[in-house]
């Protein structure tokens, strides 16, 4: 996986090989039809280093948007930008606005929004 920092945002290579489509597909009761469920791509986010500060910290999930504008294909490579698109401090609450776009020549394929919250103690 390629990847390069760019003030707030990631960019990367990301491949969806088949038989890990297949195993998330199998655990969640899917049909393998050689696209890649949209919800799977959750799992890239840890992937970025943007993102790798939040692994051990308690974060709220408060809100997501997603877009399909095109499905993605396993076994495919696609250009993958995490954006980091707000931070707002409020008392003792950080929320966080980030983006995940996932690409295939240069055309948007999907699109995620979304918006977490971490409570500072």
């Amino acid at each position: 996986m390629q990847y390069y920092l760019k003030d707030g945002e990631e960019r990367r290579t990301v491949t969806f090989h088949e038989s890990d489509v297949q195993k998330y597909c199998l655990l969640f009761n899917i049909e393998f039809n050689g696209h890649v469920p949209t919800l799977m791509c959750a799992k890239l986010w840890p992937e970025f280093e943007i993102y790798k500060s939040f692994v051990k910290e308690t974060l709220i999930l408060k809100e997501t948007y997603i877009k399909e504008i095109n499905k993605l294909v396993t076994n495919e490579d696609y250009s993958a930008i995490l954006r980091k698109i707000s931070e707002k401090i409020i008392k003792n609450i950080v929320k966080y606005r980030y983006s995940l776009e996932i690409n295939k020549n240069n055309y948007k394929c999907i699109y995620i929004e979304q918006e977490f919250i971490e409570v500072k103690r």
